[in-house]
């Protein structure tokens, strides 16, 4: 082991060379001895090698960590066990280019894993040549392992999380937000916020952005848009976190979880006792509520400084830790102690604990101050309390009945519902209150609930004042301490607003699958109207126009053998009008009937439809430049049924504004595709505005969203007086015809 010596240079007053170059030693030998010493003492392990690998200095801390002395040899042989220089080695890229290098190694020394962070920097001779390296291994393994903890909690975490950021791309997701969103982890990297915010504008998010930055966190509620197209309601919890360039950590959870998780929350909070707190294993007190700090007089922020030790005035701190060791093994307890407060007075409490294997272990404890009250007297007082208010104020009525079926108890909701008062039914059996028939039926359910042990469910209808009633009633054994039974416990409610919502919604439910019955059917009608009309169009197109060519000719070859001027002429004026009725009337019908100009893409043929309007109407189209280069890339890009439809849609509308709205000065038409494979078109006017239901414009508008549902989208139409029309259509990339 190198032991750090320090040599104090002598006085001297010789300067003869050989006495300078003896002080310079020794002071040089000092320096040395400082440094032997400063890295021993330095936490971090220091080993220094040669340029063979091999170890010729390690410090204090070094032997520590490595179990031994390993002075003289391989440093890849003494602390891993290999036969040659570790892959990504930091002293070899140092010895290889001269400069600091960093790696993280893994070692395994007595069976124990450690992880490291090594810095490796090459030490030069006076004239600049590397004659050895000095290595820096600093211990993360606790830094490793909490990285592989929080990156396990994030992954299986039942919560949606991502990191976007200040560019709103996102740059990480777990699992769970995937699934919250139908996207995969893949397509949502290639995302933004834009993509998936469905209440945020753009322009919105950036400020919003701003906002969490400066404030450094936001806690709120927004919708998300999902892959299927539907809108999702979540809670957002995002914090700023200032790391390469500016991050922030979002966690997203569905508002039906929060609910859920609320719901909770209020039962344990409705059925707690007084005080509670919570208490590691070290008995360190983690929470506590105000009752408890009302209750024992101590403020929440001296409690969270003590231990149990500090207000448990009966068991000792060995019985503590005993009693813990308890509660672990089993998982709860429940039992009677004395707390001391603040002022010195010592209270009685019942604890009701529990652990939880949450953060190392954890002790969940419901403290009730019960100091006033006798002990065995007051459990049964505050057992009967807390009984008595529980029956006395749910809704339900409950009744005790003994084995012979005579009324013990009930509560005042039963006994309205005789018009009595509880004390006018103790006592009693139901031939006191029903009809003959019915109090045997009871007394018969009563009896089999008795013998058989077993809780049953009855359901029964009667009529009052004229209507139907039913009501539900459970009755169940009623077992006592000793759990021998000896009476029924009855408990009832009328459910016929239940039934009457469950039917409405079994009546929905039919009525959902009629109305997707009637769109599909729709479907199929609009499919075989476009098939029809590119049938009549193929054959006017074909057929009758080849005839009326053949026709023409026909007409020319007598017209050049007419014997007469007169006939020439007629011949000639027949052939004109034959040949206007041919370019200009069947060609355009059958492009009506069916617009063959689709096959060259959908941006050409709206450019084709906003031509045959420019002359009536000043139509801007704007297709996005995106979705031109796409689809000039791949003119398979978006399925036929999907082109015409977005063709219709548009055809529509615009015959819409050219029949209502011929006075509007700015119609727009405008395409575009997002990066969830969605199409919008957007057609919109400023005209006057108009009733979207009345039936001058409803036949036209119900044809648009026939075309969009057709294609497996969706169309609103808003129309404001005063302010014009908008049609929107949303279709997906992909139709209906193709089964996805």
């Amino acid at each position: 082991m190198m032991k750090a010596k320090y040599t104090s240079p002598r006085n001297s007053t010789d300067s003869s060379p050989n006495s300078l170059l003896k002080q310079a030693e020794e002071a040089l030998q000092a320096e040395h001895n400082k440094l032997l010493s400063l890295m021993d003492a330095m936490e971090y392990t220091v080993t220094i090698q040669d340029l063979e690998y091999n170890i010729i200095y390690q410090n204090e801390a070094s032997r520590i960590a490595s179990g031994g002395d390993y002075l003289g040899e391989k440093c890849y042989r003494a602390y891993e066990g290999r036969e040659k220089v570790c892959d990504g080695c930091p002293v070899e890229e140092a010895f290889k280019d001269g400069n600091s290098h960093t790696a993280e190694r893994k070692t395994v020394i007595s069976g124990k894993v450690a992880f490291w962070e090594n810095t490796a920097n090459p030490i030069r001779d006076a004239r600049g040549k590397i004659v050895s390296c000095l290595e820096l291994a600093r211990n993360i393994t606790e830094r490793k392992r909490a990285e592989e903890k929080n990156r396990i909690i994030l992954a299986t975490a039942l919560d949606g999380f991502f990191v976007v950021g200040l560019d709103a791309r996102l740059l990480e997701v777990n699992a769970s937000y995937c699934k919250m969103v139908g996207y995969t982890r893949e397509e949502l990297l290639k995302m933004s916020l834009a993509d998936i915010e469905a209440i945020e504008t753009p322009e919105e998010i950036a400020q919003h952005k701003k906002k969490i930055v400066a404030q450094g966190y936001d806690f709120f509620e927004t919708q998300h848009q999902r892959k299927d197209g539907k809108i999702i309601d979540v809670e957002v919890s995002a914090n700023y976190i200032d790391v390469e360039g500016g991050q922030i950590v979002v966690f997203v959870r569905n508002i039906t979880e929060r609910k859920r998780a609320e719901e909770k929350n209020r039962i344990i909070l409705a059925t707690a006792l007084d005080g509670f707190f919570v208490v590691g294993l070290d008995a360190r007190l983690l929470e506590v509520n105000a009752s408890y700090c009302k209750m024992v007089g101590y403020t929440r922020e001296e409690l969270l400084k003590m231990s149990l030790a500090d207000i448990e005035a009966i068991e000792t701190p060995e019985e503590i830790a005993q009693h813990k060791k308890k509660i672990v093994a089993q998982g709860y307890d429940f039992f009677e102690t004395q707390h001391q407060r603040k002022d010195g007075k010592i209270i009685d409490v019942e604890v009701s604990v529990n652990y939880i294997d949450v953060e190392g272990g954890q002790i969940v404890t419901f403290v009730r101050n019960i100091t006033e009250h006798k002990l065995a007297e007051q459990a049964l007082m505050e057992s009967e309390g807390k009984y008595r208010t529980l029956v006395e104020n749910i809704p339900q009525k409950i009744f005790f009945k003994d084995k012979d079926s005579v009324y013990i108890s009930c509560n005042s909701n039963y006994a309205e519902d005789l018009q009595l008062k509880p004390a006018e039914i103790s006592g009693h059996t139901d031939y006191d209150f029903y009809p003959r028939d019915l109090a045997e039926k009871y007394r018969a359910d009563d009896k089999r609930v008795f013998e058989s042990g077993n809780t049953e469910r009855i359901e029964e209808r009667y009529i009052e004042h004229g209507q139907e009633r039913i009501v539900e009633t459970f009755k169940a054994p009623f077992i006592d301490e000793s759990g021998k039974t000896v009476g029924v416990l009855g408990i009832f409610h009328d459910i016929t607003k239940q039934k009457e919502t469950e039917r409405q919604s079994h009546e929905r439910e039919i009525a959902e699958v009629r109305a997707q019955e009637l769109s599909m059917s729709q479907q199929r009608l609009i499919n075989a109207q476009e098939c029809l009309r590119k049938d009549i169009a193929s054959q006017l197109h074909g057929t009758v126009q080849s005839r009326l060519i053949l026709l023409g000719h026909k007409i020319a070859e007598l017209e050049a053998k007419a014997r007469s001027k007169r006939m020439t002429k007629e011949l000639a004026d027949v052939r004109q009008r034959l040949e206007e009725l041919q370019n200009e009337h069947i060609r355009s019908i059958s492009h009506r009937l069916f617009p063959s100009i689709l096959r060259l893409g959908i941006a050409t043929g709206l450019e084709s439809l906003i031509d045959e309007y420019s002359a009536k109407l000043p139509v801007d189209l704007r297709v996005s430049k995106k979705l031109r280069d796409r689809e000039q890339a791949n003119r398979k890009l978006i399925p036929d049924n999907v082109k015409l439809a977005l063709y219709r849609i548009a055809e529509e509308a615009l015959t819409n504004i050219s029949k209502h709205t011929p006075a509007a000065n700015n119609i727009v038409v405008k395409l575009s595709l997002s990066d969830s494979r969605i199409l919008r078109l957007t057609v919109r006017d400023d005209g006057p505005g108009s009733n979207t239901t009345s039936p001058s414009t409803g036949i036209g508008l119900l044809l648009i969203s026939d075309y969009a549902a057709a294609a497996g989208g969706s169309c609103t139409i808003k129309s404001i007086p005063g302010k014009g029309t908008r049609i929107t259509a949303v279709l997906p990339l992909v139709g209906l015809e193709t089964g996805q």
